[in-house]
């Protein structure tokens, strides 16, 4: 330090402002407020001496290598204490997914929190944060991105996929049963109906039914007299299915 010190001396680096052309702009420079120039080279030392206990490294690379490793660790650390509890994370990087939006109603557009979609997207997965915090990408305008919570993301499958289900001679009692509106029964009895009105000529398939109770609800959402819902929808066909009124067993084995 002291060796620095004298060659700055030597070298003349600090130099006397001229302060009649600030006094005239009555303004004050920061070198006559610090006493030392902006680009001064002590500037550039860092002295972390004070800051750092005894850590066993002898050179400044060696701590600071040491304190990255251990920036990596905890971060781990927390990451793992944040993702207990929870589901398993079922995405990776590429996979398109929709995000679920958070619609509140607003009287200056007067759009109601109801009539507002709960899923955005299509978004492609690019890179994870942690274990359960990604980065979105929207798949229709690249230069969009975001980040989003496990709890928040969809995958996001193609309709023929997303809503296949077992054959009939699947055993469908211990499905679970969840509390559905009154809105979607009404939308299950009506394509009910107009389905067992074509049994007459042709077999149950269960595909063809899911896909017709697909379209049908997906068409409500765009109408505004319903909003998508891929996770409650998929449960809603479990449910269409265990319906008493067919007996998908007997359609099946005939």
């Amino acid at each position: 330090m002291a060796e620095l010190v004298a060659v700055i001396r030597e070298k003349g680096w600090v130099v006397d402002e001229d302060a009649s052309l600030f006094t005239s702009l009555l303004e004050l420079p920061l070198p006559l407020c610090c006493l030392v120039e902006l680009s001064h080279p002590l500037l550039a030392i860092w002295d972390v001496d004070p800051l750092v206990v005894d850590c066993g490294t002898s050179t400044y690379y060696e701590r600071c290598k040491l304190a990255f490793h251990n920036l990596r660790r905890y971060r781990a650390r927390v990451a793992a204490a944040y993702n207990r509890g929870r589901l398993p994370v079922n995405v990776s990087v590429n996979d398109k997914v929709m995000c679920r939006t958070f619609p509140l109603s607003s009287a200056v557009d007067r759009t109601s929190a109801k009539l507002t979609p709960k899923w955005s997207g299509p978004w492609k997965i690019t890179s994870f944060l942690t274990h359960v915090s990604v980065i979105l990408e929207l798949v229709e305008d690249q230069r969009q991105s975001r980040w989003a919570h496990m709890s928040t993301v969809c995958l996001l499958r193609r309709r023929w996929e997303f809503y296949k289900l077992p054959t009939c001679k699947t055993d469908y009692s211990e499905a679970v049963q969840p509390p559905t509106t009154k809105g979607q029964d009404m939308v299950v009895t009506k394509v009910m109906m107009q389905y067992m009105k074509e049994l007459e000529q042709k077999p149950f398939d269960p595909e063809e039914f899911v896909e017709r109770l697909a379209w049908r609800t997906i068409e409500g959402s765009r109408d505004g007299t319903g909003q998508f819902d891929p996770v409650l929808l998929h449960e809603t066909f479990v449910q269409a299915i265990n319906l008493p009124n067919i007996n998908c067993h007997a359609q099946y084995e005939q």
